[in-house]
């Protein structure tokens, strides 16, 4: 009887797991994509890991809208004037109204993701985690997934540049992938762990690994250029310009000569830094678990301005206009000017781990209690 009973009990979940993936919505076809669409993590302009977004006055006096998803969310919101990805930890990849946070469609997965989608045209690109282990790239045109590529354990967001695509896996491996085709254009495997997405321009890759080195490859070869120590874990994307720049958990900011990896300056917090600088002019911008944000010279590190925002800092600033956007732990987010004068702030419940994004003028953050914010002017309150 019992043998019977638990017969019984497996045949309804069974049946009741049945009805629910039946009743899962499908996937909603986009009739146009604009072109040119790009997204990276953190919302970078490009794939360097600049964290500045156009010049434009952004105006910040309220909270537009507030949508709970059905799941955590631990990625950072990337997308265009007509519509934002938001992955979430329940196997779905949602894509939404920037305007009202509606639901235009979405997607489900095997997996939970927990890092940022990138998209460029019509192809999404995502990355499911523990129980798939796979990248996965979506066409939003026709709905059919174009490839899928398995990595194990993945922490970290794809990142675009050109028709390359740069993922890792946690082990120590980072692929540069063909964006059409998901084939290897070349693989290198580092003797470290990677926690952190690399920084890419038209000549190199430069990506930190859990042993404090700072990497400098090829773009073209995947061939090392130079490496270099540092005396922690590298947990944030560096970012190139004119030179590297890349912080440390060992309370560092590092500078270093772009062709040799030579240490130009350095200047050290009172806390590990989980952030990609932001750099507007001379003006170099990062925050640090010891709650501060930071602007110094980039030319020789010279202290400008610091902000305490109370909590730890592990969001990556995003400058826009004549302000920096900013994000703790705490659940506060708050716009200052390049002066570091606070020019609004807002705090909302829930801890905040991923970047602003900046897009179409509206600022979004998400919570890890499973929350999409967007800010903006009160003309855009939606009606």
């Amino acid at each position: 009887m019992t043998s019977l009973k638990l017969t019984l009990t497996y045949a309804t979940i069974l049946l009741a797991s049945l009805a629910l993936s039946a009743c899962a919505p499908s996937f909603h076809k986009f009739k146009q994509v604009p072109k040119g669409t790009t997204g990276f993590t953190q919302h970078r302009v490009d794939a360097s890991g600049n964290a500045i977004v156009d010049g434009k006055k952004l105006v910040i006096d309220t909270l537009l809208y507030e949508r709970k998803l059905n799941g955590g969310i631990t990625a950072q919101v990337v997308g265009n004037r007509d519509f934002i990805v938001v992955p979430t930890f329940n196997k779905r990849v949602y894509f939404l109204r920037p305007q009202d946070g509606k639901e235009i469609t979405s997607f489900a997965t095997d997996a939970s993701m927990e890092t940022s989608a990138a998209v460029k045209d019509e192809l999404v690109y995502f990355i499911e985690s523990v129980g798939a282990d796979r990248l996965t790239c979506l066409n939003l045109i026709n709905g059919k997934v174009v490839f899928t590529r398995k990595l194990r354990d993945s922490e970290t967001s794809p990142i675009l540049a050109g028709d390359d695509l740069f993922v890792s896996e946690r082990m120590g491996t980072l692929f540069n992938l063909n964006r059409f085709r998901g084939d290897t254009t070349w693989v290198h495997r580092f003797d470290s762990q990677i926690y952190s997405e690399p920084a890419v321009d038209d000549e190199v890759v430069v990506i930190g690994t859990a042993d404090g080195v700072l990497h400098c490859l090829e773009r073209a070869t995947g061939e090392i250029r130079w490496e270099i120590a540092t005396d922690g874990t590298i947990y944030a994307q560096p970012l190139i310009e004119d030179r590297v720049y890349c912080g440390s958990a060992d309370g560092k900011l590092y500078v270093f000569d772009r062709n040799d990896g030579s240490v130009v300056w350095y200047f050290e917090a009172a806390g590990p830094i989980h952030t990609t600088p932001a750099l507007a002019g001379d003006q170099l911008i990062f925050g640090s678990d010891d709650r501060n944000i930071y602007c110094l010279n980039s030319r020789d590190g010279g202290m400008l301005w610091t902000y305490d925002t109370e909590a730890i800092v592990q969001a990556s600033p995003v400058i826009a206009g004549k302000s920096v956007v900013v994000a703790n732990s705490g659940g506060v987010i708050a716009q200052l000017d390049l002066e570091g004068n606070l020019l609004w702030q807002h705090e909302v419940k829930g801890s905040i781990k991923s970047s602003p994004a900046v897009i179409d003028g509206i600022v979004f953050v998400t919570t890890t209690s499973r929350k999409l914010f967007a800010f903006g002017p009160r003309s855009r309150i939606p009606s």
